[in-house]
């Protein structure tokens, strides 16, 4: 009877615990000692980075340097409003439902489905009809992604940056726990009033190639559960339970083979 006990205890912790393979991001299947041709690195992977295009409602952040003096720079009192010790998206410009933002002394300028850098290219030829040879920044200061699920810190987290990938992002949310499944992430977005929802494998190096590898300003990413922690949260639960009670019925035959001898 022990002899069972002990096999089915070993059963239980066996299906309760998690492979370390269901835990490891970014695996290769191929042979990982092979050095990419004069890289000095493992493998080379390309990025396939689509730039975000602008949105209404999205705030960037505008700064305009220039070789014209300051006190004939029209855009110097712009540069000190954008300071980096104030809030930048209280400070940023609005990028109207119509697609517009609104600058002193260019007025309306339409941003809408332009990449950064494609606004820093107007903006610059714009400028430089006022000013002596402009330098133009521009960065999206509205780049917010929820992560959800089986992350330790779940909740919504905001960059300053122009770019974010689902790693970082995780990373920001503290990494997976225990019983993330990994290889069934999904990401939410929404473009031009359509939600889509996409599937991501972040236990494959390949992930690093997908469309989806950098996100968008408000993703949701969700990281849901292995079926190995309803079986820990449910089932394991009861296994003090189950064992007492074969215990116990043990205990009733062995007292009744020995009233019988």
């Amino acid at each position: 009877m022990k002899t069972y006990t002990c096999l089915l205890v070993l059963i239980v912790a066996a299906s309760a615990c998690v492979p370390v393979k269901r835990q490891i991001m970014l695996q290769s299947t191929e042979d990982v000692n092979k050095l990419a041709e004069g890289s000095g690195l493992m493998r080379m992977i390309e990025e396939n980075n689509i730039e975000y295009r602008l949105q209404a409602g999205d705030v960037i952040q505008i700064r305009i340097s220039s070789l014209t003096p300051t006190q004939f720079d029209v855009f110097s009192s712009m540069d000190d409003q954008q300071n980096d010790r104030l809030d930048p998206v209280l400070t940023g410009f609005l990028i109207d439902k119509k697609g517009y933002i609104t600058m002193p002394h260019l007025g309306k300028i339409s941003v809408v489905a332009l990449t950064i850098s494609e606004v820093a290219d107007k903006i610059e030829s714009l400028v430089n009809e006022i000013v002596d040879t402009p330098t133009v920044y521009v960065r999206l200061v509205t780049f917010s992604v929820s992560v959800l699920g089986e992350v330790e810190q779940q909740g919504r987290y905001s960059i300053f940056e122009n770019r974010l990938n689902v790693l970082e992002a995780i990373g920001m949310a503290g990494g997976l726990t225990e019983f993330a499944d990994g290889s069934k992430i999904k990401i939410v977005r929404s473009e031009a009033g359509v939600s889509g929802l996409t599937e991501l494998n972040v236990l494959e190096e390949s992930i690093i190639s997908s469309n989806f590898y950098y996100l968008q300003p408000n993703d949701i990413i969700i990281v849901p559960p292995l079926r190995t922690k309803n079986f820990r949260q449910n089932q394991a639960n009861n296994i003090g339970l189950i064992l007492s009670g074969i215990a116990t019925v043990a205990s009733i035959i062995l007292v009744f083979e020995r009233v019988e001898n």
